[in-house]
C-alpha cells in the first residue's frame, strides 16, 4: 500500500509539474545588493524526460550547439564579436544535470552581463541566433562534434566504479531502467540536425520565461 500511494505521489508530483505551456512571454526583474553585474535566466519548458526521452535529448543536445565552449553559437556572437555579455551559459534541468531529472523541466539560457549591459538587445540576440539555426542548419561536422565531446564527458564520468554506480542508481530509481546510463552515448549519436533545428525553433519569446537581476539596494 506504502508502495502504491508513494507512486500515485510522483504521478500527481509529475502533472502538476507538466503544466501548461507558456502563449506569452512571462517577465520578472529584482534588484540584489550581492549581485556584482547585472546578469538573466531565461528558460522554456522542454518534452517530458520521462515520457518521451527521445524528443527530450534533442534540447540537451541543442543547449551544447549554442553554448559549449568558444565555437559555439551564443558565446561566439554575444561574448566574442558583440561583447554584450561577460559569459553565457546553457544547459538542461535546474541544475544543470539533464539525464538525472525524474520531472518535466526545462532548457534555461543564462548570462552576466557588464556594467550597464542591455538585457533586451542581448534576448533579442539570442533569439535571432536560435532562428538562424533553426532555418540555415548547422555547420558541417557541428552537430558530430557536439554529441562527441558530450560522449566523452559522459565517458569520463563513468571511469570510476563510484561514479558509474551512482549514475546507475539515480537512473534506477527514476526510472527503473539503470542500463541507460551505458546506452547515452548511443543514443545522443542518433540525435538528427533536424531534430535540433526543432529544437531551435521551439525557443520562441513567446514561450520563454525571464528572470532579471539587477545590482544594487532594492528600495
Amino acid at each position: 500500500m506504502q508502495a502504491e500511494r508513494d507512486v500515485d505521489r510522483i504521478a500527481e508530483r509529475r502533472v502538476l509539474a507538466r503544466g501548461a505551456d507558456l502563449a506569452d512571454e512571462r517577465r520578472s526583474r529584482y534588484t540584489d545588493n550581492l549581485a556584482p553585474l547585472p546578469a538573466f535566466a531565461s528558460a522554456w519548458r522542454v518534452p517530458d524526460p520521462i515520457d518521451d526521452f527521445e524528443a527530450y535529448l534533442p534540447y540537451v543536445v541543442l543547449a551544447e550547439v549554442l553554448t559549449d565552449g568558444d565555437a559555439s553559437r551564443l558565446v561566439q556572437r554575444l561574448v566574442l564579436t558583440d561583447r554584450s555579455v561577460t559569459n553565457v551559459a546553457g544547459y538542461v534541468s535546474v541544475m544543470g544535470e539533464p539525464f538525472d531529472v525524474r520531472d518535466p523541466t526545462a532548457l534555461i539560457l543564462q548570462a552576466h552581463l557588464p556594467p550597464g549591459g542591455d538585457v533586451e538587445a542581448v534576448l533579442s540576440t539570442t533569439a535571432q541566433e536560435c532562428d538562424r539555426l533553426a532555418q540555415d542548419g548547422l555547420a558541417e561536422g557541428e552537430l558530430a562534434r557536439t554529441v562527441a565531446r558530450m560522449s566523452t564527458h559522459l565517458l569520463r564520468e563513468a571511469d570510476t566504479a563510484l561514479s558509474r554506480a551512482l549514475h546507475y542508481a539515480v537512473l534506477e530509481l527514476q526510472r527503473g531502467e539503470p542500463a541507460l546510463a551505458d546506452a547515452l552515448p548511443g543514443l545522443l549519436a542518433r540525435v538528427t540536425e533536424e531534430q535540433v533545428r526543432a529544437a531551435a525553433a521551439a525557443l520562441a519569446p513567446t514561450r520563454r520565461a525571464v528572470v532579471e537581476v539587477v545590482p544594487g539596494v532594492a528600495s
